[in-house]
């Protein structure tokens, strides 16, 4: 069985490396020698060419900033304009915009440790993260929530590391120097809630609010100044809290989940690529691989790492209604 890799983003070019060597060709080629001959003349163009391609202005490297840890489909990961499925597992870098679709959620690990949740219906940036110069240092950075919910939480691994992040959540933003902190901006308001640690609350002209007790919120309606800040209650902490949660049986996925869900089969590749792409085009991360059966080649769809059979059978559920698929089937990963 020989199976696709997933899909990557394209490479981004490096020219303050690639600049010195091509100037370096350039004199080689306009010093005054002997004519080349025309093989050798094709050859130096084309590096010529290639080298300037390369050495164009270019947006700075991606900062690598964490990676999906579990995730429900669908999910997009857009990077330098290019757009792909999420998967679990995958890395994500300083810069990227990740979108959930609906009945959709995310959870994000950033390299500092944290935990960061979505739900459907959202919109996320990483937009600014550096990583501590040194060991120890302050991570720094600034993330926005451009829609939907978030929650963001310290870990056992970076609850003692500093931090200076800021969280942008449409028109206010929060500084985190909390542990536990949920928020939703939504088309009449913005909602900042903390659940433990400190954040500061700015928002435009108007004073900065600064939250220190625990299980209070924060409410900015649109076009109105912000509500005083006051206690959540119980009931209301665990509906924002739901709205971020993986949910089980919803066809959650990990990076070490040992289940899959055979999509379709198909007796061309062309056909098979051309499923492949409307299935990505919808946020959902799915496979190709062909097997033999019978004397036969087919061209197989699968969506793998689902975290085990009552998710890998809700996916299915859910891709049976597509009108592209027929049959779906649940398997173990070790039964192909």
């Amino acid at each position: 069985m020989a199976g696709s890799a997933r899909p990557q983003f394209p490479l981004l070019p490096v020219s303050p490396i690639i600049a010195p060597v091509m100037a370096r060709v350039i004199d080689a080629a306009v010093a005054p020698v002997a004519p080349l001959r025309p093989r050798a003349a094709t050859t130096l163009a084309a590096a010529i060419l290639a080298l300037a391609a390369l050495a164009v202005p270019s947006p700075a490297l991606a900062v690598p900033a964490g990676r999906i840890e579990g995730l429900q489909m669908p999910v997009w990961v857009e990077r330098h304009g290019a757009t792909r499925p999420g998967w679990a597992g995958m890395r994500l870098h300083s810069g990227d915009r990740v979108r959930t679709g609906e009945g959709a959620r995310v959870l994000l690990r950033l390299d500092e440790g944290s935990h960061v949740r979505l739900g459907a219906g959202a919109q996320f940036v990483l937009s600014a993260l550096e990583a501590p110069p040194e060991p120890g240092g302050r991570f720094r950075g600034l993330l926005d929530i451009v829609e939907g919910a978030f929650r963001f939480t310290t870990t056992a691994l970076s609850r003692g590391r500093a931090r200076d992040l800021d969280i942008r959540i449409a028109g206010v933003t929060a500084g985190i120097r909390g542990t536990d902190v949920w928020g939703k901006t939504a088309p009449d308001r913005d909602i900042v809630c903390l659940i433990e640690g400190e954040v500061t609350v700015r928002r435009g002209e108007e004073s900065p609010v600064q939250m220190r007790d625990p299980l209070t919120f924060y409410v900015a309606p649109r076009g109105a100044p912000a509500e005083p800040v006051r206690p959540v209650s119980a009931s209301q902490l665990a509906e924002w809290a739901a709205e971020v949660a993986l949910s089980s049986g919803g066809g959650i996925t990990r990076p070490r989940g040992g289940w899959q869900v055979h999509v379709s089969s198909h007796e061309t590749r062309a056909s098979a690529l051309a499923a492949l792409a409307r299935l990505e085009a919808d946020g959902y991360a799915a496979r190709l691989t062909s097997v033999d059966i019978d004397g036969r080649t087919w061209h197989r769809l699968s969506i793998g790492s689902l975290s085990g059979p009552e998710e890998a059978r809700a996916l299915a559920e859910t891709l049976a209604a597509r009108p592209d698929v027929t049959t779906p089937w649940v398997a173990a990963d070790d039964e192909g």
